[in-house]
């Protein structure tokens, strides 16, 4: 419930504007591709739809974006 009003309270101070087309029952497996990255945004955007939708998010990425980076 949390996560729905957080995500409304993002889409009315964006200057996006979320338009989709009917969504199917919570219990029909989706995909969403926060695709090509061509900015930081993609996965906030990303996160917000899945919230809005009430959509359950898992996470597929490589290696290299969670690893720690380490100075010196």
């Amino acid at each position: 419930m949390l996560r729905r009003l957080l995500a409304r309270l993002y889409w009315r101070l964006s200057r996006w504007q979320l338009v989709s087309e009917p969504q199917p029952p919570a219990t029909t497996p989706r995909v969403i591709i926060g695709a090509p990255h061509t900015s930081n945004w993609d996965g906030v955007l990303m996160i917000a739809i899945a919230w809005t939708y009430g959509i359950e998010l898992h996470w597929l990425g490589k290696k290299q974006s969670s690893r720690r980076r380490s100075g010196g």
